[in-house]
């Protein structure tokens, strides 16, 4: 029904806009409404927010025992024992005389020795290099090692890391060298004539499966035929067992001739950049 057909007509302008104007306000309260509901509806979609973890305050500093190190820890007194009483044991110990100990100890504590502070005193460059060669000849756990060293364990995983990244450092370009001309294989051949009577010998080559705990999501990708994960070491010796050439890194289900043919060596041979002495020679 019209309106203006019963409003009567000098009233008709006031009472449309009154009209317009309700339904207008209806609209908007409509619109207003839908509004909150999906604003509800995606708030249910949301997922909660993870509640921070409040994180404990620490009961102690350092434990009692850690704190008797000088007096009970086997840097301090076991060892220092076996260097004055039985150097074979020393050697039993850490796979080591005491004298090469020494010698690596003075040429990597530059690398090693950290600074003294005033809120602690640091580890001396000789404790940080027994547990380190203890953990490589057992290859024990830092718990276990924490307890005979009295060194927290998570001080000694960042103690081996950094003393093994020393050790290679100061000795890679010494220890490791490969021979570069014709002449210094001329030299390694010899070694293998005279002590193992292996004529026209240059080296000897290997692998070694080193264990490892499976990195995540890696599947078998490191599973070796040996049944357990590792990665794969390929060395190249002289006759004296010293390292000529080292690759490491290939996965332990890689078999052994892929591992040499994506190794270095295989690269560099096959572009003749060995520099091997003639076959007639």
């Amino acid at each position: 029904m019209d309106i203006t057909a019963v409003i009567p007509s000098e009233v008709n302008k006031q009472a449309v806009a009154l009209w317009s104007k309700a339904q207008t306000d209806s609209l908007l309260c409509v619109k207003y409404l839908t509004y909150l509901y999906l604003e509800d509806e995606e708030k249910d979609h949301i997922p909660p927010r993870r509640k921070r973890k409040i994180r404990q305050k620490r009961s102690c500093w350092s434990h009692d025992w850690l704190q008797r190190r000088k007096e009970f820890g086997q840097w301090e007194n076991l060892l220092q024992e076996l260097i004055l009483e039985d150097r074979t044991s020393f050697r039993n110990f850490l796979r080591m005389d005491e004298d090469l100990f020494c010698e690596l100890l003075e040429s990597i504590r530059p690398r090693i020795e950290k600074q003294r502070t005033f809120w602690r005193e640091p580890l001396e460059a000789g404790l940080r290099l027994s547990i380190t060669f203890r953990y490589l000849a057992t290859g024990d756990n830092y718990r276990s090692l924490s307890f005979g060293f009295r060194v927290p364990p998570n001080s000694i995983s960042c103690i081996v890391y950094e003393t093994c990244e020393a050790i290679i450092a100061e000795y890679m370009d010494k220890v490791i060298v490969c021979p570069s001309t014709a002449e210094e294989w001329k030299q390694v051949a010899k070694g293998f004539s005279r002590r193992w009577q292996f004529h026209h010998t240059v080296g000897v080559i290997d692998g070694k499966h080193i264990r490892m705990r499976a990195p995540s999501k890696s599947g078998s990708y490191y599973y070796n035929y040996k049944d357990f994960f590792s990665l794969v070491l390929l060395a190249v010796v002289d006759s004296d067992y010293k390292f000529m050439f080292v690759d490491v890194g290939a996965n332990g289900a890689t078999c052994d001739a892929q591992v040499f043919t994506n190794s270095t060596l295989h690269k560099a041979l096959s572009n003749n950049q060995v520099r091997l002495p003639p076959e007639n020679l």
